[in-house]
């Protein structure tokens, strides 16, 4: 375990504030007993306050077709929601209540390159309220992944939490599991995800970073097909030439999880033959 490196200049100004908090109450209560007392109760103000920055030696558990968790926490919830400051499109948001008792380090979920990185000034009601994600101070930043799949993280101050660290900026290409940045004293962190993502968690659930995995996602393996592919209407058409083959090459070869007609033949459910592979119908296609 490590102390966040964000956190020295914090520490450093808190430790001198208590040093000459201590030199002055030496001399005005020498002859009390409480003198003893003030250094104990300084020490432990420090120790608790360098506990919130801790970062403990966790290794990632990487996988290209995973989400992993951006936080510790408990998931609080998970809705369907139009996300407009970036993305433009109905998302799976995932959000993670970050306690004073959990580790406040954000972790980067999945390879990929940012897009965007913005901060956005606000207040800070509790993190639990609804409205937080809305009006309080936050950090948004927009990861594509290769196979270009786009996810939001968004890093929400609270009412105890009143600064937050972004590590990363446009452009940089980042790794699963890495540092994205940090909470001062918790908060919480939503994640939105496409539509058509399988998540694998659910309300209620307790996540660690780096290692508890949030949704499945896929990417493109071209040596690898759907098992439904040889029956699926997809293929027909592609072979028609009615079908871009950009269709087959993202959602077919190898990056079928991400594809709803695949989730609904996995759950039983009918669907028409010219349903795209995003949801989306193609009424050109017959």
């Amino acid at each position: 375990m490590h102390i966040c490196k964000n956190a020295y200049p914090f520490l450093f100004r808190l430790a001198f504030v208590l040093i000459i908090m201590n030199i002055i109450l030496f001399f005005t209560l020498y002859q009390l007993k409480a003198d003893m007392f003030i250094p104990l109760a300084s020490i432990l103000i420090f120790v608790i306050t360098a506990l919130f920055f801790r970062i403990p030696s966790r290794k990632s558990v990487k996988n290209k077709n995973h989400v992993i968790a951006p936080a510790d926490g408990t998931i609080i919830a998970i809705e369907e929601i139009f996300e407009d400051e970036y993305l433009k499109t109905v998302c799976k948001k995932i959000s993670i209540f970050m306690s004073v008792f959990n580790v406040h380090q954000n972790i980067i979920p999945v390879n990929g390159k940012i897009l965007y990185c913005k901060h956005h000034p606000g207040k800070y009601l509790v993190a639990w309220h609804p409205k937080s994600s809305l009006k309080n101070e936050y950090t948004s930043i927009v990861i594509e992944t290769s196979d270009g799949l786009k996810l939001m993280i968004r890093q929400i101050a609270g009412f105890v939490a009143r600064r937050i660290i972004c590590n990363v900026k446009e452009n940089d290409y980042v790794e699963q599991g890495n540092e994205l940045g940090f909470i001062l004293f918790g908060s919480r962190v939503d994640i939105y995800l496409p539509a058509n993502t399988v998540l694998k968690v659910k309300t209620g659930d307790k996540v660690k970073a780096k290692i508890n995995q949030i949704a499945g996602i896929a990417n493109t393996d071209v040596n690898k097909e759907c098992k439904w592919y040889q029956v699926c209407s997809m293929k027909v058409f592609y072979e028609q030439g009615k079908l871009d083959g950009k269709w087959i090459e993202l959602y077919c070869k190898g990056a079928w999880l991400n594809c709803i007609r695949y989730q609904m033949e996995e759950n039983g459910e009918s669907h028409p033959d010219n349903m795209m592979p995003d949801g989306s119908i193609d009424e050109m296609l017959k």
